[in-house]
């Protein structure tokens, strides 16, 4: 089996790199008109990450989360994909060392977003950190004419509050291998991050014809100490 991986290097050492698994089969797929993930918000407290009781379990990232879906219709029909994500903190030890870190629908990194070229994407976020603000920035989205949704605090916008809800809505005009990030703090370093893959049908190689099988491979840079502590020189974030 042929194995074809295509990579795009980031700054801070975030490699994010799509595998394609060529294949002779073809694969058939559906249409798919709306996309809507997690929930109503809920109404959550949670304790300062230092007093934290709940241990999530000791395990690494589920990486068939990070498996692009095979059944994902790429066109150039634009729909509207929803999302509700709640930012919180979690205690748990995903290389073996317990520490506090991070997480997007309990999930870190962040859900993997899948979407072609000309969707509006809408994300409604919920700050359940019990003390810090929340902020995400769509790396390497153009936000042409949507710059208050770039996600950056103090400049496009203010920071979501502990408690508080934001809602991001913007149109993707371009394609490719892409990702998301907390701007406030030193946040990302500690999991606020995540995978954002926009599709084009002017994509050279098919889906179907020319492979079946997608995975995003992510690495980043983890410490066994909150990256407030090992960076405290940037408190206002990177």
């Amino acid at each position: 089996m042929k194995l074809q991986i295509c990579t795009v290097i980031f700054l801070t050492s975030f490699i994010l790199a799509s595998a394609q698994s060529i294949i002779s089969d073809s694969t058939s797929y559906t249409a798919i008109t709306t996309v809507s993930q997690g929930g109503p918000t809920p109404t959550i407290a949670f304790e300062a990450p230092a007093l934290l009781t709940e241990v999530t379990p000791a395990v690494s990232p589920n990486m068939a989360s990070y498996q692009l879906n095979s059944s994902f219709k790429i066109t150039n029909r634009s729909v509207t994909r929803t999302y509700y994500w709640t930012i919180a903190a979690r205690y748990g030890a995903p290389d073996g060392y317990y520490r506090s870190y991070i997480t997007i629908n309990s999930q870190m990194p962040g859900p993997l977003v899948e979407a072609n070229e000309g969707d509006t994407l809408v994300f409604n976020i919920y700050n359940a950190l019990p003390s810090q603000t929340a902020s995400i920035h769509w790396h390497g989205m153009h936000q042409n004419g949507t710059a208050f949704m770039d996600g950056v605090p103090g400049v496009t916008q203010c920071p979501i509050q502990s408690g508080k809800s934001f809602t991001y809505h913007f149109t993707v005009t371009q394609y490719g291998t892409y990702w998301y990030h907390s701007h406030s703090s030193t946040q990302y370093t500690d999991g606020l991050f995540g995978p954002l893959i926009i599709h084009s049908v002017n994509d050279p190689l098919v889906r179907g014809t020319d492979f079946d099988y997608e995975q995003v491979i992510i690495l980043n840079d983890w410490y066994h100490n909150q990256a407030v502590r090992t960076c405290p020189h940037l408190p206002n974030g990177i």
